[in-house]
């Protein structure tokens, strides 16, 4: 009887529910989302397929990994010069690190605060870092070099990665165009 009552008492919302779910604009809005979604997945499908043929290529072409060497120099250099060392940041980002995941040794509450505190800020400083350095003139044209000897080495590789590259970003503007039009729907 009590199940009788409850769903004479929701029929409304259920068909008010019904009405809307299948009105034109829901189905468009809907459908948009979707696309999206499928967008996405390609892109983030693509982006594994040109990280994978990237790591090999670093691991097989010796001239890339100088080149690779050359661009980290040039951003270390720039952190350094900015007051910053980012390869001591980066040591004791990860001595916290396995002392926080240490199960053997028992921290107190307070050291364990304490040491998530001092991680999030040594991990702010070299993002930050990182950040500010690659608006340099020298890191910027340092990072295209790379990128450029990374993008050959790649479609020595695979010849099709140059449009996979292309694909990705091709695929970005779809994305932004159709999240833009999410955003829209979702005012309205």
């Amino acid at each position: 009887m009590y199940k009788a009552l409850f769903i004479l008492k929701a029929l409304p919302f259920l068909i008010a529910a019904i009405l809307f779910t299948t009105s034109p604009a829901y189905a468009e809005k809907s459908e948009t989302e979707v696309e999206l979604e499928k967008v996405r997945s390609k892109i983030v499908q693509l982006t594994q397929e040109l990280n994978f043929l990237q790591q090999k290529a670093m691991t097989s072409i010796p001239e890339l990994k100088a080149h690779k060497e050359r661009y980290d120099k040039v951003i270390k250099d720039t952190i350094k010069e900015m007051g910053h060392d980012s390869d001591a940041l980066e040591k004791r980002l990860k001595v916290i690190s396995r002392r926080i995941g240490n199960k053997a040794v028992q921290l107190t509450a307070e050291e364990e605060k304490q040491l998530q505190k001092e991680f999030i800020e040594k991990r702010n400083t070299l993002t930050q870092s990182f950040v500010e350095a690659t608006k340099k003139p020298e890191v910027q044209a340092a990072s295209k070099e790379f990128s450029k000897a990374l993008s050959k080495a790649v479609t020595s590789l695979n010849p099709a990665a140059a449009n996979i590259e292309e694909e990705i970003q091709g695929l970005q503007k779809d994305y932004q165009e159709l999240a833009s039009k999410v955003a829209k729907q979702a005012k309205n």
